[in-house]
């Protein structure tokens, strides 16, 4: 038995697809967090730590007298010259996925709803234990 594909099928399945993408993408790293990520003291980073974009020592980069290593929230260092590009991207950090804020519409409104569901897991948690 054949089975033919209609278009109207595989439009749906290019829908689907792009919907469920669009449900998980990451959208720009909002750019105030940018413009305010502090540069850490030398003194701070562990000798033996590399960036892990461009796998070079913050060692060496401090002996250059260039270092410019940043922390995000979770904890990871980075280049500023690595990670600013993957910031105008995404929201989130390379390594870990942890989720940065972003001035994008749609992150907005997901995080409005994420913050409703809470909301809501933690009254009917109050009500019915």
């Amino acid at each position: 038995m054949e089975v033919k594909a209609t278009s109207s099928s595989i439009d749906d399945i290019d829908e689907d697809r792009y919907a469920s993408a669009s449900n998980t993408g990451t959208y720009p790293t909002q750019k105030k967090f940018i413009n305010n990520l502090k540069s850490i003291e030398f003194d701070s980073v562990p000798h033996d730590v590399s960036c892990v974009i461009c796998n070079e020592n913050f060692a060496s980069r401090n002996d250059s007298g260039s270092l410019d290593a940043i922390k995000l929230p979770c904890k990871h260092l980075f280049d500023r010259s690595c990670i600013a590009p993957w910031l105008e991207l995404n929201n989130t950090c390379p390594v870990c996925r942890f989720e940065l804020p972003s001035d994008h519409p749609d992150w907005i409104k997901r995080q409005k709803i994420k913050e409703q569901q809470l909301h809501r897991q933690q009254m009917d948690d109050l009500m019915y234990g």
